[in-house]
């Protein structure tokens, strides 16, 4: 297993070396078998195909060559070929987050894939759109679309398509906060997984559903969930430790000691598969546990041992985890600090009040008390500013966690699309390694969990926020509670932007949304109503 490890390894790096000469040598092979071919609608379909690797390569160079494949199927009348043709050009616009003309393209290939019968085509397209409308964060449209391309496909015999479709559609429920639903999809495609015996798609499935249920605060059904993903992975397979780790997390969760046993299991099959990203995840695993039970000092060593680890991988992201757990440690040094200081303040203020009836014969030596005494609570006060502040600059440093908890899930992307293009080429049993390894990164890139500790670490600092914003504006999205989080640390556009996973016209737009569901007025800034609505808050504790 650890050999086959290595040659994926191998591969990749491979693939990392000659990715940017490969949309060169395809185009000089597409371009010389295309002088030698007629023109016919075979012709515009073995074009589609010979192109269809550009989507991960070259968005630019598919366009270019989706349009000419656009126009010769028009100039032999071929309609499907059309509408195929401007799809890809639309995907390609996507790709550069040119939304309004992808979509544009989307439509005019449904229109043609309507008026020519061809259904499953106009399934896909509306696959597509509902993509679109999901990258741009709004869930509700991309959910209709889906159902749509889903009531067109279960009337065809297409259950590759379906399963996609239906596979999507979980996702969009699960993003939309209804974990019903996206169980239920998750089911079905399932059903389909389970017939043409996907044994590594049923693993990652089965964890999947325990991750919605891990996300619903179902830890038991999670458990179930993590424990049925086990039955489908013999226990030296690369998804085995993604498992045993999941396992032993949620039963740490729920306070069972067991929890490290199976931590220890997962941890040894990582190592053992030279998985060097899933012994991070465990030792993270390990780190998380002892935070919980407040020992910090072996939550400090584990984090120091993941950091070490992710020296190799992402090296600043963990860095910067060092450096907001160092800073809530001296937070919480400079806490005790200042409640000292309110607490010889109280002492102060009440021996004021004893020394306040002393006789006349004491006066001028009581006038030098609170002379001095005085003079040391402007000093301590004084001092407390500057604890505040120094508290203050710290909590805005942790807003750069949020920024690098994405750089994970990026490298994560990057590796699914190598492994993609490897498949194309290898042999079946290769293809079995490549599908369990992209199980295994399918089911790392959790980003709602890095948002979770993010969200805590937030509301650790502005108490109440999001419960008190939710309240007074009751139609607020998740989205629109992360996009608020975001703005009350006073993130830019392309901040926000990276941490959202979305174009920068993408949180304009969310946050023109933003301030209407506020009744602002043009005038008003966004930044500042966040910042007075918290301060809303500290005023009220004060009083």
């Amino acid at each position: 297993m650890a050999d086959r490890f290595i040659m994926i390894r191998y591969y990749l790096l491979l693939v990392w070396i000659l990715l940017p000469l490969l949309p060169y040598a395809q185009v000089d092979s597409i371009d010389i078998a295309l002088r030698s071919r007629p023109e016919t609608p075979e012709t515009v379909d073995w074009l589609h195909k010979a192109i269809e690797p550009l989507k991960r390569t070259d968005s630019e160079l598919l366009e270019d060559y989706a349009r000419k494949t656009l126009a010769l199927a028009q100039e032999i009348g071929y309609r499907s070929g059309e509408g195929k043709a401007l799809e890809l050009i639309g995907l390609s616009l996507k790709h550069r987050d040119q939304y309004e003309d992808a979509t544009s393209h989307y439509l005019q290939a449904i229109d043609i894939f309507r008026q020519v019968g061809d259904r499953v085509n106009e399934a896909s397209a509306q696959i597509n759109i509902a993509n679109l409308y999901d990258e741009l964060g709004q869930s509700d449209r991309a959910k209709v679309e889906m159902q749509q391309a889903i009531s067109i496909l279960e009337q065809e015999d297409a259950p590759m398509t379906l399963s996609r479709a239906r596979l999507n559609l979980g996702v969009v429920y699960f993003y939309l906060e209804d974990y019903d639903s996206a169980l239920y999809y998750f089911n079905e495609v399932m059903k389909y997984r389970k017939e043409v015996q996907d044994t590594a798609g049923i693993a990652i499935l089965y964890l999947n559903t325990g991750n919605v249920y891990e996300m619903q605060g179902d830890l038991e059904a999670a458990k179930e969930g993590y424990m049925e993903a086990a039955k489908w992975t013999k226990d030296d397979e690369l998804l085995a430790a993604n498992i045993f780790l999941g396992i032993g997390n949620i039963l740490l969760m729920q306070n069972d000691e067991e929890g490290l046993e199976y931590l220890e299991q997962g941890m040894k099959v990582a190592k053992d598969t030279d998985q060097p990203y899933m012994v991070q995840v465990g030792t993270s695993y390990y780190k998380k546990h002892y935070l919980r039970q407040k020992d910090y000092e072996q939550a400090y060593k584990y984090l120091d041992e993941e950091y070490k680890i992710d020296d190799e991988i992402r090296g600043e992201q963990v860095q910067k985890e060092i450096e907001v757990l160092s800073l809530k440690y001296e937070d919480e040094r400079k806490a005790k600090q200042l409640a000292e200081l309110q607490a010889e303040q109280a002492q102060q203020r009440l021996f004021l009040v004893l020394t306040g009836g002393a006789s006349v014969a004491l006066l001028i030596i009581t006038l030098l008390v609170v002379y001095v005494l005085r003079l040391r609570t402007r000093n301590n006060k004084l001092e407390m500013v500057g604890l505040r502040t120094e508290l203050d600059q710290k909590n805005k440093e942790l807003a750069s966690y949020a920024l690098n908890f994405i750089q994970k899930n990026e490298l994560l992307g990057e590796l699914t699309d190598k492994v993609n293009e490897i498949k194309k080429s290898a042999s079946e049993k290769t293809r079995h390694s490549l599908n369990q390894l992209n199980g295994v990164i399918n089911s790392s890139m959790r980003i709602d969990q890095d948002w979770e500790t993010f969200r805590k670490m937030f509301e650790e600092v502005h108490t109440g926020f999001f419960t008190r914003l939710k309240r007074e504006y009751p139609e607020l999205s998740n989205a629109d509670l992360k996009l608020s989080a975001l703005l009350r640390l006073n993130m830019n556009l392309k901040e926000s932007s990276r941490v959202l996973g979305i174009s920068s016209d993408s949180v304009k737009t969310a946050r023109y949304r933003l301030r209407k569901k506020f009744g602002l007025n043009t005038e008003d800034n966004l930044i500042d109503f966040l910042i007075a609505f918290d301060a809303e808050r500290v005023s009220a504790s004060a009083s």
